[in-house]
């Protein structure tokens, strides 16, 4: 299957070119990059700590890998 697919590549290639360049059209600026705005209650917060205090979890986390390399 992929040997077909290199066939088309270069297709491929051009018209997503070509939808780069309308959407350059569309908006004006050819190196505007979108920020995502990140939602408040973002999950990556849960895993992340704002203190400077080391979380219990982190410290068992790290004792039982300590544990498993000795």
């Amino acid at each position: 299957m992929a040997e077909r697919l290199i066939g088309i590549r270069p297709l491929i290639e051009d018209a997503i070119e070509r939808l780069i360049a309308v959407l350059d059209d569309i908006d004006g600026d050819p190196d505007l990059e979108v920020d995502e705005v990140e939602e408040q209650d973002d999950a990556e917060a849960d895993v992340t700590w704002q203190s400077e205090s080391v979380p219990s979890f982190y410290l068992l986390a790290e004792a039982a890998r300590r544990r498993g390399r000795v």
